[in-house]
């Protein structure tokens, strides 16, 4: 993608990747540097983490937040890029059309990533 975006500083508490199929969220997890200081390659870093987000109230939080992006035509499958300000507002960062995993199954291992492409086909299954 040769596509820049340009916005004002953002200070972020929180850094999620939020996966969607089909308008539902269907893998979260928090992206921590463990650098204070801006880092656009949190696993580089040697106190990276990769958290996965089960709190239902986060989960709906960010899902409400990403309704308006997930409303595009033709949209079905995406990975969103969301920091989280000082004050609790979300921000999109960035909207992945093949999302990777490697670090979050470096970290956590594959049965999230399994089960995420399990409620992918059971949706779209529901779907057809």
């Amino acid at each position: 993608d040769y596509i820049a975006l340009a916005q004002s500083y953002i200070k972020a508490a929180q850094e999620f990747r939020a996966v969607f199929f089909r308008k539902q969220l269907v893998l979260c997890y928090q992206r921590v540097s463990g650098n204070p200081d801006f880092g656009v390659r949190y696993w580089d870093t040697d106190q990276s983490q990769v958290l996965p987000i089960n709190d239902i109230e986060e989960c709906t939080k960010i899902t409400q937040f990403a309704q308006p992006a997930l409303d595009i035509p033709g949209l079905n499958y995406v990975g969103l890029d969301i920091i989280k300000d000082n004050q609790g507002h979300y921000q999109l960062l960035e909207m992945n059309s093949g999302p990777q995993y490697n670090h979050y199954i470096e970290a956590c291992g594959t049965d999230d990533i399994v089960e995420m492409y399990e409620k992918i086909l059971m949706l779209e299954r529901q779907y057809h």
